[in-house]
């Protein structure tokens, strides 16, 4: 025992003091390197012939540390193993059996090591990934080795299933045309300063993919992580971008009328298509734009977590009606059912699964096509140099419960998408009129209408009556009091030419341009127009503007008693074409 401390004490190995005991047969493996203990034992033959068709045995027996549980003869099927590439060999069999320092068994043991091929394994004092450790802590100079009864099956992660699921070359493609090799600090070793330049003796590659990292938003490369993904196949694929492609028509150049320049006075009325054209007209790669973006939209949703409960269905390929998928982005998928019929058998990888999908059928209105709203406008006319509207919050207890008349008008599908599941208020703004510019002004409100598709809109412009600004006291049978409302609607937008465009939205189906009329009758109300986008602007800064003006005048105090001059909106909902039919069906 004293001699086998001694040759222990004299190893390259630090962690040995670790140990609470050595083998009384220490001696005979301690002065040996790790490479040369398994030639010499007689259980691992089959593993050493593997390490010298992978010509592995320097790596071995160089004066590192290192912890093998080495697979012993007849518990693998070891022709095949050699039957692989070397670079195969080492990567899937020998390291993913080695990982770097001791690792004994000693005192409790109950981790999850990590091999050199970053994979993550189970070890306990009796067990590896589940394999019986049959001899344990058999000592050398560069290490220490545990036989077991059984080789650990190698599982790729799911970024390593790329290159081997066949069929998805469309998607795979996509992925790796961003892939960035960079060196992994942490995992090489350094070496010498060279002209100011840190070097390295031993360099470690790592990969960095930004479509994997911001539009997934999944680690699929990382072995210490669990997500399910969807593999389109190149059907799906090459379906989806067809159905997908005429929403993101990108043009190189956008000029557009930007209203929040602060040298642009005009009202609507006066505008002209030229008007407040910005100084820095948008530049981009518009065929690149036009190219990526759908590609980008079809593999947003296609990652989920497996630590949320609602994902199940995909491990387990059956779900109900009422279940739906959540992805890494938090989009809910409602159509579960019909998703798992497009999907191929789960594969197990190391740090999760993968089905391959044979139709993107998601839902456009839960994922690329989606209802915008907006609240807040660009640009205010007719109100004091220094005001602004005002915001109004009502509870939806305090308002819809309590006085359910103030929404006789409105459908149920806009009252559902002014109280989303779980939302309990809602806003208003309005022009009031303390804050106007005088006695005659005509309040105007300018929405920004930012991120919109190259694609036909329903828009809705949801009005609110003036007698919710005190909505306990009942409606006044005074006549001056009931005044309506006078509007017109104006859209600002660049062509498939890049040229400035202004024009008179009507109400689909008018027979006549006159103004739109909103009856002062205590009642929400609803404004319906439409208009089909030339160009996307989804991630630019251009925008098209929609111009929301009060028609009638008011130099005259019979008008002002007679007309609406504030204008309060509760919200504009822009419903894709395509998602208008759904949207209506909502029930609140």
């Amino acid at each position: 025992m004293v001699v086998a401390g001694l040759a222990l004490a004299t190893t390259s190995c630090t962690d040995y003091s670790d140990y609470n005991t050595v083998p009384v047969d220490a001696n005979q493996t301690a002065n040996k390197t790790l490479f040369q203990n398994i030639c010499d034992n007689n259980k691992l033959q089959d593993f050493a012939a593997i390490i010298k068709k992978a010509n592995y045995g320097s790596t071995l027996s160089a004066s590192q540390c290192f912890t093998l549980w080495a697979p012993i003869d007849g518990t693998y099927d070891a022709n095949a193993i050699l039957a692989m590439d070397s670079a195969t060999i080492v990567d899937r069999f020998i390291n993913m059996h080695m990982t770097q320092y001791s690792h004994p068994v000693s005192g409790n043991v109950d981790e999850r090591v990590i091999t050199i091929n970053s994979k993550h394994h189970s070890f306990t004092n009796t067990t590896f990934d589940d394999y019986q450790i049959v001899d344990a802590n058999i000592p050398a100079t560069n290490g220490l080795i545990h036989t077991i009864d059984g080789a650990s099956e190698y599982h790729p992660n799911i970024y390593e299933a790329l290159d081997e699921i066949e069929g998805c070359d469309e998607f795979v493609n996509y992925l790796k045309s961003y892939d960035v090799e960079y060196i992994d600090t942490r995992k090489s070793v350094e070496g010498p300063l060279v002209n100011g330049q840190q070097s390295y003796l031993d360099t470690v590659w790592a990969k960095r993919n930004n479509v994997i990292r911001n539009i997934l938003r999944a680690d699929i490369e990382d072995e210490d992580s669990s997500f399910t993904v969807l593999f389109p196949t190149d059907k799906a694929w090459n379906g989806a971008i067809q159905r997908i492609s005429p929403l993101y028509k990108y043009i190189s150049t956008v000029d557009y009328m930007d209203v929040s320049t602060s040298n642009f006075t005009k009202a609507a009325a006066s505008v002209t298509a030229t008007d407040a054209k910005a100084a820095n007209p948008v530049k981009i790669d518009g065929a690149l734009y036009t190219d990526s973006l759908p590609k980008s939209q079809i593999t947003r949703n296609l990652a989920f977590s497996n630590s949320y409960p609602q994902n199940k269905p995909l491990l387990t390929g059956t779900a109900s009606a009422t279940d739906s998928l959540f992805s890494v982005r938090g989009n809910r998928l409602s159509n579960t059912q019909e998703v798992l019929g497009y999907c191929g058998d789960l594969r197990s990888m190391s740090n999760g699964y993968v089905r391959t999908l044979d139709s993107l059928c998601f839902k456009p209105w839960e994922t690329y096509e989606t209802v915008r709203s907006y609240l807040a406008p660009e640009r205010i006319v007719g109100l004091k140099a220094a005001a602004s509207y005002t915001v109004n919050t009502f509870g939806q207890d305090t308002l819809v419960r309590k006085h359910p008349e103030f929404f006789t008008e409105l459908p149920d599908f806009i009252k559902y998408m002014m109280f989303p599941e779980g939302q309990a208020h809602f806003q208003y703004i309005s022009t009031d009129s303390i804050n106007m510019s005088g006695a005659t002004a005509k309040p105007e409100l300018d929405f920004a209408l930012r991120n919109v598709l190259s694609t036909k809109y329903k828009i809705y412009v949801v009005m609110v009556p003036s007698q919710l600004n005190e909505p306990e006291r009942p409606l006044s049978t005074d006549k001056t009091e009931v005044k309506n409302l006078y509007l017109r609607f104006d859209m600002a937008y660049t062509d498939a030419d890049n040229k400035q465009q202004f024009k008179r939205l009507n109400v689909p189906g008018a027979k006549t341009t006159a103004d739109i009329v909103i009856q002062n009758d205590a009642k929400f109300h609803v404004v319906e127009l439409e208009f089909e986008f030339p160009i996307c602007y989804s991630g630019l800064d251009a925008y098209p503007t929609l111009f929301m003006s009060n028609t009638k005048s008011f130099t005259s105090s019979s008008n002002r008693n007679k007309f609406e001059q504030e204008l309060r909106v509760a919200r504009i909902f822009l419903v894709p074409e395509g998602a208008n039919d759904y949207v209506q069906s909502l029930k609140f």
